[in-house]
């Protein structure tokens, strides 16, 4: 066991990984393809596809592979209003995807990713615990 902070950061790193290996090596045990079967869920996911078309339309600047949903973003369009109330402006904003000739609220598209995400964790028995 180390001493001091440096120790106690090296103890806690090393517990974090012999958690994470006996997690590997149950669902290793358990048949479970935790990488196919998120990549096929994601694929197989009209939301999630779409997501990850806009995410590695950003990250790779332009689509490096083919695209998930088979659609081509088009373009990103921002909305945004500015409000003058009796207190003073407001102001809200909203993205907009066009993607295959068809717009998307990216907050509605983001929402559906979430239900999709619960939905792919119930299926698989996946829980947390409450911090």
């Amino acid at each position: 066991m180390a001493t001091g902070w440096r120790g106690k950061i090296e103890d806690e790193a090393s517990a974090v990984e012999r958690k994470n290996a006996a997690n590997r090596e149950a669902r290793r045990m358990s048949g479970f393809s935790f990488s196919y079967d998120v990549e096929d869920f994601i694929s197989k996911s009209n939301a999630l596809s779409l997501a990850a078309d806009y995410c590695n339309s950003f990250k790779h600047g332009g689509l490096d592979k083919n695209s998930r949903s088979g659609q081509e973003l088009e373009k990103m369009n921002t909305h945004i209003n500015f409000d003058l109330t009796p207190t003073g402006f407001v102001a809200s904003a909203r993205l907009e995807l066009t993607i295959g000739g068809k717009k998307y609220d990216a907050f509605s598209l983001a929402t559906d990713c979430m239900k999709e995400w619960d939905s792919f964790l119930e299926q698989n028995q996946i829980r947390f615990s409450a911090p």
